[in-house]
């Protein structure tokens, strides 16, 4: 089972949002997924992590909580957090080159 994060145009990649404490509003995300986050009490605790399924009863992404600021070592919770497959960030981190350590 392999986690890869991609920064490639990969359309079969799933997104994961990086959220801030309370700044799910800032995402623009889909009405069903906000949904999927209250039912969970997602707020975006640092390090809290939800899969979102989609409507298939696949996944079609998640989310990473990051806190009240932006630790981008929180992202390494990401390769032992998510199941095995492609994903990408859907909104860039603060600092892209300390995330990628």
């Amino acid at each position: 089972m392999t986690v890869e994060i991609t920064t490639k145009d990969d359309s079969s990649a799933l997104p994961v949002w990086l959220v801030e404490k309370g700044g799910l509003d800032q995402l623009n995300l889909d009405k069903a997924i906000i949904g999927w986050t209250n039912a969970h009490g997602f707020e975006g605790a640092s390090g809290a992590l939800l899969t979102v399924p989609d409507r298939n009863g696949g996944l079609c992404g998640a989310l990473l909580g990051l806190g009240g600021n932006e630790d981008a070592l929180i992202l390494g919770k990401l390769a032992t957090g998510l199941p095995s497959g492609v994903w990408k960030l859907a909104n860039p981190p603060a600092n892209p080159n300390l995330a990628a350590l």
